[in-house]
């Protein structure tokens, strides 16, 4: 207990947590895919923290993660974007901006696909 009261909660002073994740079914996302969500987001699976089993943690009730743009990429003012091309399917990584409290993660990149890829 001691310990979480020291605990600043601030990104990279506690500690720094890496994650790598699935993006599921582009269906479990309501409106965001096609652009009439909030924001570059995307819900994803992270590995070691969510179970593989769609029947013990449904798709829809996986956490958003934010998606990192690169300065190349614009983020949208003035209408000057880059559109985010992630799909179901995609093994994604990157970290939880609140460390250990692991609710808020951001994803930084995506990892090649290969023909074996599970969907």
């Amino acid at each position: 207990m001691e310990e979480n009261l020291l605990k600043s909660n601030f990104l990279g002073r506690d500690g720094f947590r890496w994650w790598v994740g699935q993006i599921p079914p582009l269906s479990a996302m309501g409106k965001q895919p096609r652009g009439e969500g909030w924001g570059n987001r995307y819900k994803v699976r992270i590995m070691g923290y969510h179970p593989e089993s769609a029947v013990e943690l449904p798709d829809k009730q996986l956490p958003w993660a934010q998606v990192m743009l690169p300065p190349t990429a614009g983020t949208g003012a003035g209408g000057i974007s880059q559109d985010i091309k992630l799909q179901e399917g995609d093994v994604v990584f990157g970290f939880f901006m609140d460390g250990d409290n692991a609710q808020t993660p951001v994803i930084i990149g995506a990892l090649g696909r290969s023909r074996y890829i599970v969907n």
